[in-house]
């Protein structure tokens, strides 16, 4: 019972609203948006929400895969916060809405149901979740988040949305080229081309890397697509027993049609 009072952590909170009010108008108005807020016009309700939803907002699933589910932004142990990262979320989101474009922000929509336009504090949190701090499944990288840096590097976010923009491609000439079927049939899922899921990019994304890890153009996709019937037939006959694997492998030695034309995530290795 020291009957004294400290002030410091109120002062951690004030300084990191004016670390805020430094931020660029259209990072305060995407802000706004998001948390109805102004940053720039507080009043005590404003102020505590701001307290309670924001500066010590916890990151209770470990997106940022570090172990733990600590505070985004508040360090308890020197009792002062960093908002650096929601800074660069921000960025990311800014340069998403700047660069996706029409198709791109549809397929977006499609795929994470967030339209990048409307962000609300529950839509805004699924795409940190579900985008921002993505991952490769085959690599277990992000494929935008750099944990070094903590923050969303420009050229992750372009390579982002130009997969994105590829896998709409896909899609497109697939449905063009009346290759549902075949293509379900290939990789034993059932995707309903008409309406991607989160689950359904997943796949696609994986197709559309080469073995040294770069974007396919639109070219080479396709050309994958031209072989996808016969792939498909080839794939069930063996599936079926109709067609020896080993054989077949024996077969496709020295000819134009070779077992590294097929995709990659099939093996006919017997």
């Amino acid at each position: 019972a020291a009957g004294t009072f400290d002030m410091s952590l109120l002062k951690s909170e004030l300084d990191a609203v004016i670390s805020m009010q430094a931020w660029s108008a259209e990072e305060k108005a995407l802000f706004s948006d998001i948390f109805v807020i102004d940053i720039d016009n507080l009043d005590t309700t404003s102020f505590t929400k701001l307290v309670n939803d924001v500066l010590f907002a916890k990151d209770m699933e470990d997106v940022d895969q570090d172990g733990r589910q600590q505070f985004w932004y508040f360090d308890e142990a020197a009792g002062t916060f960093d908002m650096s990262l929601l800074k660069s979320e921000l960025d990311a989101v800014i340069y998403l809405q700047n660069n996706l474009g029409n198709d791109g922000k549809e397929i977006f929509e499609e795929i994470f149901d967030i339209n990048i336009d409307d962000l609300d504090i529950n839509t805004f949190t699924s795409l940190v979740n579900d985008v921002l701090f993505s991952k490769n499944t085959e690599t277990g990288e992000f494929w935008i988040y750099d944990p070094k840096t903590k923050s969303f590097p420009e050229a992750k976010l372009n390579n982002f949305v130009q997969t994105l923009k590829r896998a709409d491609y896909l899609r497109d000439q697939i449905v063009a080229n009346d290759l549902e079927q075949a293509f379900n049939e290939l990789y034993a899922v059932q995707i309903n081309f008409s309406d991607l899921n989160e689950k359904d990019f997943n796949l696609l994304v994986n197709l559309l890397f080469n073995s040294e890890g770069n974007l396919k153009s639109e070219k080479e996709i396709d050309e994958f697509l031209e072989f996808l019937p016969t792939v498909s037939t080839i794939m069930q006959a063996i599936k079926n027993g109709d067609i020896s694997t080993a054989a077949f492998i024996n077969w496709t030695k020295g000819r134009v049609f070779e077992i590294s034309s097929l995709p990659s995530p099939l093996s006919l290795n017997p």
